[in-house]
């Protein structure tokens, strides 16, 4: 009677594999993490213009910026943004009114270390 003999992949052959697709992770992972900053830079550049142009629409109809964000917020406020972008933060991000000049900045979590920062000014 003849045995039948199953071949496998001996461990030299596995581990080639796995080296393989370690150096091919390192050389595409820097372009995936750039790829992720410049689209939440994007997400927070979106949500910086969209409260700016909510600005714009208070100011013309009350003759003066809002003080806080959260007066662009739903109604019973002036109904210019949605309620959690009124509320300072939308998708990891928070928005806050910057010191002196009437400003906005947004910024990333704290825990991406990414220091994503951004600043328009309003006036």
């Amino acid at each position: 009677m003849r045995r039948i003999r199953f071949r496998g992949f001996t461990l030299i052959e596995t581990t080639i594999v796995m080296v393989i697709g370690a150096i091919i992770a390192a050389a595409v992972l820097p372009k995936v993490m750039q790829a992720l900053v410049e689209a939440r830079e994007t997400t927070a550049l979106q949500h910086l213009r969209t409260i700016h142009t909510a600005q714009a629409s208070y100011f013309s109809k009350y003759g003066a910026f809002a003080a806080k964000i959260a007066q662009l917020g739903p109604p019973p406020t002036a109904g210019l943004i949605s309620s959690d972008l009124a509320r300072g933060g939308k998708d990891g991000l928070s928005l806050c009114h910057c010191s002196g000049g009437g400003g906005l900045c947004c910024y990333g979590p704290a825990s991406s270390g990414a220091g994503l920062g951004a600043q328009f000014l309003f006036g």
